[in-house]
């Protein structure tokens, strides 16, 4: 990106290191955040700016690794991109602070099997209440 955008230096700051930014267009950009610095850098972003609508978190199961979008709307779109370690997965909850995130981290809890530390309510919302198996992750075999 040419020109840093309105919300870098308080995303720098949280994150606690230059920011690596790959910029998609249109004003759009996606930032790796540590998992560890997931709640700092949401913070930061949504005191510098109140109005910081959070517009879905998606998942995304690559090669065994399961990676968080947190899609942010500020002055254009703002991903966090957040790679969850361990097995299962794991990520610090924002629905404590941040309502919104309630519904699409049990989604992701439900379809991905990631443990949101802190999360308070993480009864299946896409599966049933029953269910005693892993995500319902249908591997991918072949071109589709």
């Amino acid at each position: 990106m040419s020109e840093r955008p309105v919300w870098w230096q308080a995303v720098e700051a949280a994150v606690g290191a230059p920011l690596a930014v790959d910029a998609v267009g249109g004003g759009e950009a996606v930032i790796d955040v540590a998992a560890e610095r997931l709640l700092a850098t949401v913070s930061a972003l949504r005191q510098a700016w109140p109005a910081l609508h959070l517009t879905a978190i998606t998942g995304l199961s690559i090669g065994g690794e399961v990676v968080l979008l947190y899609h942010l709307l500020l002055d254009g779109g703002l991903t966090l991109r957040v790679r969850c370690p361990g097995a299962p997965p794991n990520a610090p909850s924002l629905a404590p602070s941040w309502p919104a995130a309630n519904w699409y981290e049990r989604e992701a809890h439900d379809l991905l099997g990631v443990a949101f530390k802190g999360h308070p309510n993480l009864a299946p919302l896409l599966v049933a209440r029953d269910w005693t198996g892993g995500p319902p992750l249908l591997p991918v075999e072949g071109e589709r």
